[in-house]
């Protein structure tokens, strides 16, 4: 009887174990709507943020404070988890909308034109390593880039 209960208090142990692994994304919203009529999606599959218009035509992101020892951003509870960003139908990036996502390597543009980089866009992207302007930019914030292991940025010559 005893080895029995003690099988059984060992497999309930166990299964907690497991379920505590994912203790950040109970409750935790992982898509949903913001903004001008954006879209974003939060993959913990592959750690993708996918950021998309809910209708056609590209747009402003808006821009994202800090307050309260954090940004308003949806997805903020991912941010030490964001690999890479797929961002469609954009026509900019708001203010600190990735800063911190120490892990973020990529961003993938996608019928997206960039007019504009926000203030702090990418502050702290310490994984990021190379960036692709895509279009033709007319405006990079301060400290978009500021913390990045950047080494080489492509499509500079689209900066006016």
């Amino acid at each position: 009887m005893k080895k029995t209960l003690s099988v059984i208090l060992s497999l309930i142990m166990l299964c907690s174990m497991f379920a505590l692994g994912d203790i950040t994304a109970v409750g935790t919203e992982s898509s949903g709507s913001f903004g001008d009529g954006f879209s974003w999606n939060y993959s913990e599959y592959d750690n993708t943020l996918q950021i998309s218009r809910l209708e056609s035509g590209q747009a402003f992101m808006e821009d994202f404070a800090y307050s309260n020892g954090s940004y308003n951003r949806p997805w903020e509870a991912f941010v030490d988890d964001i690999k890479l960003v797929i961002i469609s139908d954009a026509f900019s990036i708001g203010d600190y909308a990735f800063a911190g996502c120490k892990n973020l390597g990529g961003i993938v543009f996608y019928d997206s034109t960039i007019a504009t980089i926000g203030q702090g866009a990418f502050q702290s992207c310490e994984n990021m390593t190379s960036f692709y302007l895509p279009g033709e930019v007319m405006a990079i914030g301060p400290s978009a880039f500021e913390g990045c292991a950047i080494e080489s940025i492509n499509g500079l010559d689209n900066v006016t």
